[in-house]
C-alpha cells in the first residue's frame, strides 16, 4: 500500500523554519563581510589620511616643523633616504662630492635636498650669462647669494665658498637645490615655496660651515617672504 502523501499543513512550519535559518545565515555573512571590509577600509583611510614624518631629516638639518611646511596637503608615511655617503647621514660631509637627501614614500619624493660643489664656469652659465630664461630670480638674498626658481618651483641657490680643498679642483662654489614631486605637493602654493626657500637657506648655512668657507658669506637673517 503506497505511503500517504505528506500533509502540507504539517510540512509548512518546517520549511518556514529552514527558510528563516538560511536568511539569518545570509544576513550574518553580509554583516561579517561589512565589518571586515569596513575595518580594512578604515585602516586604509587612517593610513592615507594622516601625515607621518620622520623626526628629523637631511643630515639632521630639518626637523618635523620644516618637513610639515614642505609637505603642504600631502598625506602618507615618509622615510629618509640618502644618495652618496651612505652611513654618514648624521651630518653633511666636507668634500667635493654631491650629497642628496630625499624624504619619500615608495620613491615618490615629498622633498629632496641636494648640496654640490661647482666651478666658476658652471656657476657663471647657470646664474649669470646663460641663466634659464624661464627661471625667476629670488631677490633680497643679499650680495653673496644667488637664487633661482625653476619649473615646478624647484629652488636653487649658490654662493662662493673658498677653501683649501676646493681651490685644488677649482670647485669654489656651492649650490643647494630643493624640490619635490608635484604629484604630492602643489608647488605653486606660496607656503610650499616659502618652505623650500627656508630649507635652501638653512641647508646653505650648514653647508658653508661644514665646508670651511674662508670667505665671508652674508646670509639673510631669515628668508624673505615669498608670494
Amino acid at each position: 500500500m503506497p505511503d500517504a502523501p505528506e500533509n502540507p499543513l504539517e510540512s509548512a512550519p518546517a520549511e518556514q523554519k529552514a527558510v528563516r535559518y538560511r536568511q539569518r545565515r545570509l544576513v550574518l555573512a553580509m554583516v561579517l563581510a561589512l565589518v571586515v571590509g569596513g575595518g580594512g577600509g578604515l585602516w586604509w583611510w587612517a593610513s592615507h589620511d594622516s601625515l607621518n614624518l620622520p623626526e628629523s631629516a637631511c643630515w639632521s638639518i630639518l626637523d618635523q616643523n620644516d618637513l610639515r611646511s614642505l609637505a603642504g596637503a600631502a598625506r602618507g608615511t615618509y622615510t629618509v633616504r640618502y644618495g652618496e655617503h651612505r652611513g654618514d647621514e648624521n651630518s653633511l660631509q666636507p668634500g667635493l662630492q654631491n650629497q642628496t637627501c630625499t624624504v619619500e614614500e615608495d620613491h615618490h619624493v615629498l622633498s629632496g635636498v641636494t648640496v654640490r660643489p661647482w666651478g666658476k664656469l658652471t656657476y657663471h652659465d647657470v646664474y649669470e650669462a646663460n641663466a634659464d630664461p624661464a627661471a625667476k630670480r629670488q631677490s633680497d638674498l643679499g650680495p653673496d647669494i644667488q637664487g633661482l626658481w625653476e619649473e615646478h618651483s624647484r629652488m636653487r641657490l649658490a654662493f662662493l665658498c673658498d677653501n683649501p680643498a676646493a681651490k685644488l679642483t677649482h670647485l669654489t662654489y656651492l649650490e643647494v637645490m630643493v624640490w619635490g614631486d608635484s604629484e604630492l605637493v602643489d608647488p605653486e602654493l606660496p607656503s610650499v615655496r616659502q618652505a623650500r626657500l627656508n630649507t635652501a637657506l638653512k641647508t646653505a648655512k650648514t653647508a658653508a660651515s661644514t665646508s670651511g668657507c674662508v670667505n665671508p658669506i652674508h646670509f639673510p637673517a631669515q628668508a624673505p617672504g615669498v608670494v
